[in-house]
């Protein structure tokens, strides 16, 4: 496993990384139908009370052609 490609980590940080993934590997959710679920005989549901509301959006301002490079620069 390449945790640490760029070198960032030093090489203990990049063992100690190791290993704690390793130690946690049954608690990881390694599919995606099984992330951001608690189990549920350790937390009850909790239901959020939500208000209804209309979303808005701003639209930002177009850019005129004559300046976009300039803008971006």
């Amino acid at each position: 496993m390449n945790i640490n490609p760029s070198g960032f980590l030093w090489p203990e940080e990049e063992k100690l990384v190791l290993f704690l993934i390793k130690a946690q590997e049954e608690v990881i959710a390694w599919e995606s139908d099984r992330a951001w679920n608690f189990r549920m005989y350790y937390f009850e549901p909790i239901i959020i009370q939500t208000v209804p509301h209309m979303p808005w959006v701003e639209c930002n301002i177009p850019i005129p052609p004559r300046i976009y490079d300039e803008v971006i620069r």
